[in-house]
């Protein structure tokens, strides 16, 4: 009960700026969502991805999965993009990395692949650029929000852009 008790106030407390927040069943370990008001707008039906810690709403959408498939609700409980994508990423600048058929894309908070999935690896979008990695092992550079390689680069590690600056390490050709 005391269990219960301390979750039910972390929950309180991580909705209390948000119009919606995810509540658990505990013989299913699925989640479902309700209203701050405790008013259910789903039933718990999905898996949350907790790779990234706490679950929250980015850019209004957080990733949820049925039967292994991953998709996104928004910040009122609705599914918006349906659960087809074998893994996903956080929204960030209006963009979420998705992955089928062992290749990273990117898709809108609409559900529209923006980028095809053409990626063995790639990341988030900071400063309006994202590395990827068309062969898995080095990056290619960083491409813009139309799929557009604007940095190009051979290095093992790739870092998001912060203050027009991103780390790399391991150039792989020294010209």
């Amino acid at each position: 009960m005391k269990t219960k008790l301390i979750l039910l106030v972390i929950l309180y407390v991580h909705t209390l700026h948000a119009q919606t927040t995810y509540y658990s069943d505990w013989k299913t370990k699925l989640y479902g969502f309700c209203t701050k008001y405790g008013a259910i707008v789903t039933k718990p039906i999905y898996k949350l991805n907790w790779k990234e810690g706490w679950p929250e709403f980015k850019d209004g959408m957080m990733p949820v999965a049925v039967k292994g498939k991953w998709g996104f609700v928004d910040s009122t409980g609705e599914l918006i993009v349906p659960t087809k994508y074998d893994d996903v990423e956080d929204f960030s600048e209006g963009l979420a990395k998705v992955k089928k058929n062992g290749k990273w894309g990117y898709i809108d908070t609409r559900g529209n692949l923006v980028i095809p999935a053409r990626y063995r690896e790639c990341g988030g979008f900071s400063e309006g650029l994202a590395a990827v990695s068309s062969d898995g092992e080095t990056y290619d550079g960083y491409i813009n929000k139309q799929g557009e390689l604007v940095v190009r680069a051979k290095y093992e590690v790739c870092y998001r852009f912060k203050d027009g600056l991103a780390i790399v390490a391991n150039p792989l050709d020294q010209e």
